[in-house]
């Protein structure tokens, strides 16, 4: 078990319910707002008045905290939106309040989903505790036939090496760069805690540009 502090902390439109609970700790500010990054994107343009009231109570709590890391409903799904602006690098330690956030492995991050008590105490504190999980190491070579996709490889692993493992290791050269997050992000289906790979060439160069 160990006690950490986050690079970045992601949270979308359950940001709302964060700030519920965040306020329940009666504390006045969050710990380290340039590490708390909100966008958005999982209902949009609101559906219902409950939802409106959400954003607007998003809105005005990054306004409140000097947030500076807030992308409103114009950007686009919350993972692109965190990758694309340079968040997920090679050896961050990213935490986010939704399952998929072991997209990040696909660019050697360390990456895992919480809880949104969880992400209300981390803004309060800039601290969790983690429990270190035993690692196996996969190796896939070769080349990817036609018609085989990120789905199917991932798909194949939890249908081999069981819903309850964490991995790491190197990818086939020529699965793109889409097709590598694609494949960190299905494996929440994989009930892993966190997924972390050895940033591949194409990713590397992604992130130069």
């Amino acid at each position: 078990m160990v006690t950490v502090s986050p690079d970045f902390i992601l949270s979308h439109d359950n940001s709302a319910a964060i700030i519920k609970e965040f306020r329940k700790l009666a504390i006045a500010r969050v710990r380290c707002a340039a590490k708390i990054v909100i966008v958005l994107d999982h209902v949009v343009p609101a559906s219902s008045e409950k939802y409106a009231q959400n954003h607007k109570d998003i809105r005005e709590f990054v306004e409140e905290q000097g947030i500076a890391h807030f992308f409103d409903v114009q950007h686009g799904i919350c993972h692109q939106v965190f990758s694309e602006n340079g968040f997920a690098l090679p050896g961050k330690l990213i935490l986010g309040a939704d399952s998929h956030t072991t997209s990040y492995g696909a660019f050697g991050a360390f990456s895992a989903g919480i809880g949104r008590s969880e992400a209300a105490s981390v803004w309060a504190t800039d601290e969790i505790w983690l429990k270190v999980p035993e690692t196996i190491r996969i190796e896939m070579t070769g080349k990817i036939p036609a018609m085989v996709f990120a789905k199917d490889v991932i798909l194949t692993i939890i249908g081999e090496e069981g819903a309850d493992r964490v991995r790491g290791g190197q990818r086939p050269a020529k699965l793109t760069q889409e097709r590598k997050g694609r494949e960190d992000h299905l494996c929440q289906q994989q009930l892993l805690r966190q997924q972390q790979l050895l940033p591949p060439i194409l990713g590397l160069l992604f992130l130069e540009q």
